[in-house]
């Protein structure tokens, strides 16, 4: 467990500004408990989510000072995300939890229904639909797998594929990339572990692919990578969020003639701000979903009475748009999906560019 306070300098600063302005010194903190992925597979999604919060903390000190923030692993694992959150209810006495990843996520919604606690699930799956205690936070799948298709389109795709590990929802995206391909578009499912890619590639060029979705692991996706090039079978190549460190998907265009992905659209200055303060900008959108969350905290605790958790759920509002690094980040309600903060997503290519 970690707890994320401004401390030191910073902190007395703060109380310096109040007290010399007349301010109101926030007395009792909003409590926020966070469950990442802080180790496992996933671990660099969980990294990049807190250069968002650590990047908030630093431009919004005064802001920042009204959340007092836990930090919990969930090492990508569903036990481990109901042992956190409870622990983070019963003894840290949370106000609201935060969970990333869509399993994670599909874990905690109905712990925090059932203990009334308001849940922000940063989650691709309709984890908020018929709940009353959860919003669910990201990049819908059905505007994602439409830059999916666009992706073929722009490549004049005839005879489009994707070669998939079973994770996440991404079985479902098919399934809506089916009902516009047909049976035209040529699937196969590996397994988490798998790394030896050679008959599936041949495979692939049997069925004369010509543009490729590839939902893999890291060290997966390169793997195939390099097979594919070995074999002498180059193919333009749309790949799922773990592409999205440019420096991984230039790697990845040694291998293949392009590579792109899929993503929920940043503002680029805050991509240019974290390559700045961090040396990286790995993962963007989860460290810009990390610094709008905080945002969306901060401004809920200025509202809240510490009232109802359903009127702490109703403070959960998006903050205007020159305030978050996401491009039209909005709350609604879905018929299949229910509450849920979403934004405009974005093709972006391994030169960074984005169509």
């Amino acid at each position: 467990m970690i707890k994320l306070k401004i401390e030191g300098a910073l902190a007395a600063l703060y109380l310096l500004c109040c007290c010399t302005m007349g301010e109101a010194v926030p007395q009792e903190p909003l409590k926020v408990g966070v469950i990442l992925p802080l180790s496992g597979p996933v671990a660099f999604m969980g990294e990049a989510f807190q250069r968002g919060v650590t990047l908030f903390a630093e431009e919004h000190p005064a802001s920042y000072a009204q959340l007092q923030v836990t930090l919990e692993d969930h090492h990508y694992d569903g036990k481990a995300v109901v042992s956190a959150l409870n622990k983070l209810i019963d003894v840290d006495k949370s106000n609201m939890v935060i969970v990333w990843g869509n399993t994670p996520s599909g874990a905690a919604a109905p712990v925090a229904e059932a203990r009334k606690i308001p849940a922000l699930l940063v989650s691709m799956n309709p984890d908020a639909l018929d709940r009353h205690y959860v919003l669910s936070f990201g990049s819908k799948n059905g505007p994602l797998i439409e830059q999916v298709l666009k992706f073929y389109r722009l490549n004049n795709s005839a005879h489009p594929a994707v070669v998939t590990v079973d994770l996440g929802n991404i079985l479902q995206g098919i399934e809506l990339m089916r009902k516009t391909l047909g049976e035209k578009l040529y699937v196969q499912v590996v397994a988490n572990d798998e790394h030896d890619f050679t008959p599936m590639i041949l495979n692939l060029r049997r069925n004369h692919t010509d543009a490729l979705m590839l939902f893999a692991l890291q060290e997966q996706a390169m793997t195939f990578a390099r097979q594919a090039a070995a074999l002498g079978v180059r193919l333009p190549v749309v790949g799922g969020d773990v592409f999205a460190d440019l420096n991984y998907a230039r790697q990845m265009q040694q291998y293949l003639p392009l590579v792109a992905f899929p993503y929920g659209l940043v503002k680029q200055a805050f991509v240019d701000k974290l390559e700045k303060r961090f040396g990286t900008s790995a993962y963007f959108y989860e460290s810009a979903a990390g610094y709008s969350i905080m945002q969306i905290c901060a401004n809920a605790a200025q509202s809240w009475k510490h009232e109802s958790p359903e009127s702490l759920l109703n403070s959960l509002q998006p903050p205007s748009a020159e305030e978050v690094p996401i491009v039209g980040l909005r709350r609604e309600y879905d018929q299949e999906f229910g509450a849920h903060f979403t934004n405009e997503v974005a093709l972006y290519y391994a030169d960074g560019s984005r169509h």
